[in-house]
Order: C-alpha cells, then structure tokens, then sequence
C-alpha cells in the first residue's frame, strides 16, 4: 500500500475517518519537521506523532514502527509542506 493510500484508508481507526479526513490534501502536516507536538503532546518522532492521531483521532491500534505501511505513509508525510487548504471543518479534528 503506497503512503498516500494509507493517508486516507477508514481501516487505520474504528470511527470511519482517516488521516485525509482532518488534514485535507495534506493540509497542516509538515513532513520536514523534526519536532512534533500535537494536541499539547509532545512526540519523539514522526511515527509517534502519526500513531498518536492513530489511536485518539481515528481511535485504532499503532501501527508497528518498522511496519511497511508506517514507511509508506511516513514516506508521504515527508512530501508534504504544511500548506493550508480551506474546508468544512469535520467534527472530531
């Protein structure tokens, strides 16, 4: 599974969204940076912070770190740049 798949595949949670469902096209996600705080949490790497929206937003299981879908959708984050898009705000992001 590419990295841009895994980004919107309803199968990582238990509630029917996906990471494409509160980052639109990518939207806010800075796959340049090395620090990662989200929601007030900070995480030690871009796995962690990507199981952190895992489990409390999508309310699913971590993925392993070292697991081929976690390389594809970091692989995927790395190209993203932190441009903002406008949508409708979907509830639980």
């Amino acid at each position: 599974m590419k990295g841009v798949e895994v980004f919107k595949d309803t199968n990582l949670g238990t509630n029917g969204k996906s990471c494409y469902s509160c980052h639109y096209k990518g939207s806010g996600i800075d796959g340049r940076k090395t620090e990662f705080t989200i929601m007030g949490k900070k995480k030690a790497s871009i796995e962690d912070a990507v199981n952190f929206c895992i489990e409390v937003a999508l309310k699913g299981k971590p993925l392993p770190k070292d697991s081929q879908k976690m390389q594809d959708l970091v692989s995927y984050l790395k190209t993203l740049t932190g441009k903002k898009y406008k949508r409708k705000v979907i509830k639980g992001c």
